[in-house]
């Protein structure tokens, strides 16, 4: 179709083929960095717990739901990775669906454990 472009993406996604990514949104505390975060965690999956998926998969907007892709082994490594990598504790309680259940959900986790510390 000549002169045909494909529509603009919704405000906060950036169109690829086939899919929307996540971005932040502005509104949401600290939305750039959860982000980041989100970006380091998918990383992390992908590279290191070896998911044969991808990067933009996990931050796709359609997410990718980590208790379905990870195992119980798979989701210490990534608790341990937090630790190491955030300086925060994990709790076994907190390894739960609510907060695992994308890598933008991990990223808040993180978020808002690291405010707690720093409010303290």
């Amino acid at each position: 179709m000549e002169g045909w472009s494909p529509p603009p993406a919704a405000p906060g996604k950036r169109a690829v083929p086939n899919q929307l990514i996540w971005s932040p949104d502005v509104s949401e505390p600290n939305g750039e960095r959860v982000a980041a975060i989100s970006a380091e965690l998918a990383e992390f999956i992908v590279n290191d717990l070896n998911w044969d998926g991808t990067t933009e998969d996990l931050l796709a907007e359609d997410r990718v739901a980590l208790p379905e892709i990870l195992d119980s082994t798979d989701l210490l490594e990534l608790a341990g990775f937090l630790e190491d990598t955030y300086g925060i504790a994990i709790n076994d309680e907190e390894i739960v669906a609510e907060n695992f259940a994308s890598v933008h959900d991990v990223a808040r986790l993180v978020v808002s454990k690291q405010a707690a510390l720093e409010a303290t």
